[in-house]
């Protein structure tokens, strides 16, 4: 790996720094990989080598083709660790059940492969456990006119795939690229919040789920103690040795601790390892919602899955873009909004939804799984929400105020017309903010408050509905 640039060679220590942290929890390391043949032998275009804690990879795949192979193999059967994978895919092959497979020959930039670190999560409120990835790209690749033949032998061949996309699907690949070959290493992380846990009777129970043969001794539980306000009552941490440890299975271990919280709180957790922050999470009494509206609503929809199927789950929202409508008018229930959908099939120029507070303010809701201003949106969205506002002065009541707000699945970090929306007053609400906005219902929201908040993004202070000292602590 001589042959990477100063910054990338940098990622790369810095990622193998994390790892050795973790690398003794990742006896099932997978390698799974599409490539295709070339006269110089087998070429990668896509790769995932899977650092799991336990054994969920991919299942063994060997696929081969006249143009195109697939396979997943573990890498204790290669022989071979990380670091010396990548020295072989880099350096003269790696030997693989399919045959020797090599990285980036086939580029132009053969010289300078490119690495990314994703360290954090671009949504710090999301309960997964984030794991850290490092990519490898080796410049634009040459094989994006060979689909057709891809494809054709696929399904030719003696274990038929329908497509190259059905085949990636199944090895546990990063969504198919064409634009560069790639290699992304996902390292798992070790130490997480048990999320299962519940406050009871006045006490919550707190846990840490760990990697079985990791040092607990460097693993650290955090949390936030909110009251039915919302007001955080206390916060502290505590490390390892301070936690009740049991095996779960061959894979994991528990640690376990109970806090005294009054009747009624919420607590928000935090792991690190190693003063490294890996996950978060809320837990708080089922039984005892401070928040009615979420308790009425989970008696027909059990830990709000249902709603996040409808503002989180890629493949149904693909299938059905008007699922995330859904989502987001139970999300504005809960947060104490009367919610009209305007659902009906002859509103066809209608907004999404409309969202009033108590006091009458509303928000004009726009939902989208892409960019913002697909087809105009946003124009369309300032024009509906003008609209409502001459109306609300023409009947004696423009005190009210109108809020165009436009809803994406899509992060923060994707979108390019955050600014000219601010700039036009428009709310733009990302999937960072979906995620928030479910973990803040576990208490009661004040609606009005809520829209001030929103409000206050695109507005100069001097015109909000509160004084600063009577909003909520953020």
């Amino acid at each position: 790996m001589n042959r990477m640039l100063d910054h990338d060679r940098q990622n790369l220590d810095e990622f193998f720094k994390l790892y050795q942290d973790y690398e003794c929890a990742y006896v099932h390391a997978n390698l799974s990989f599409i490539a295709a043949r070339s006269p110089d032998g087998l070429q990668l275009l896509q790769g995932h080598v899977i650092l799991p804690v336990g054994n969920q990879v991919p299942p063994r795949v060997d696929v081969r083709t006249p143009s195109i192979c697939g396979c997943s193999v573990r890498l204790s059967e290669l022989g071979i660790d990380v670091r010396g994978l990548l020295d072989a895919l880099l350096g003269d092959g790696l030997d693989t059940p399919v045959g020797k497979l090599t990285f980036g020959r086939f580029a132009e930039t053969i010289e300078t492969p490119s690495t990314y670190l994703e360290q954090f999560p671009a949504n710090f409120y999301a309960p997964e456990v984030h794991p850290v990835r490092l990519t490898l790209s080796a410049g634009s690749h040459r094989f994006a006119n060979r689909q057709a033949e891809f494809q054709s032998d696929l399904r030719a061949g003696s274990i038929p795939y329908d497509s190259l996309f059905e085949l990636s699907f199944e090895l546990g690949l990063q969504p198919l690229r064409w634009d560069t070959c790639s290699l992304a290493i996902t390292a798992h992380t070790v130490v997480g919040v048990d999320l299962t846990r519940h406050v009871r009777h006045g006490l919550a129970h707190l846990a840490l789920r760990a990697a079985r043969g990791i040092d607990i001794a460097h693993a650290r539980l955090g949390y936030r103690v909110q009251d039915r306000t919302g007001r955080a009552l206390a916060r502290s941490s505590v490390g390892a040795d301070a936690l009740q440890w049991r095996d779960e299975d061959e894979f994991l271990q528990v640690g376990e601790l109970s806090v005294p919280v009054p009747e009624g709180a919420v607590v928000q957790c935090f792991a690190s390892y190693r003063g490294r922050w890996t996950h978060q999470g809320w837990i708080g009494d089922p039984d005892n919602a401070a928040n009615v509206r979420r308790l009425a609503h989970e008696v027909f929809d059990a830990n709000l899955d249902g709603i996040r199927r409808s503002l989180f789950d890629v493949k149904q929202l693909k299938q059905n873009a008007r699922t995330l409508e859904a989502g987001v008018a139970n999300l504005l229930f809960l947060h104490g909004f009367a919610v009209n959908p305007l659902s009906s099939q002859f509103m066809t120029e209608a907004a999404d939804l409309l969202a009033a507070t108590p006091l009458g303010h509303i928000a004009v809701v726009e939902c989208t799984i892409g960019a913002i201003d697909n087809d105009g949106k946003l124009s369309k969205l300032l024009a509906r929400t003008a609209a409502l506002a001459d109306k609300l002065r023409a009947t004696g009541n423009a005190h009210l105020k109108c809020l165009p707000v436009v809803v994406t699945t899509l992060p923060r970090d994707a979108l390019t017309d955050l600014e000219p929306a601010s700039q036009k007053g428009i709310v733009v609400a990302t999937v960072e903010d979906l995620q928030r906005w479910l973990d803040e219902t576990l208490i009661p929201q004040d609606a009005d408050k809520s829209f001030e908040t929103l409000w206050s993004r695109v507005h100069p202070s001097q015109t909000s509905l509160f004084p600063l000292e009577s909003l909520p602590i953020q």
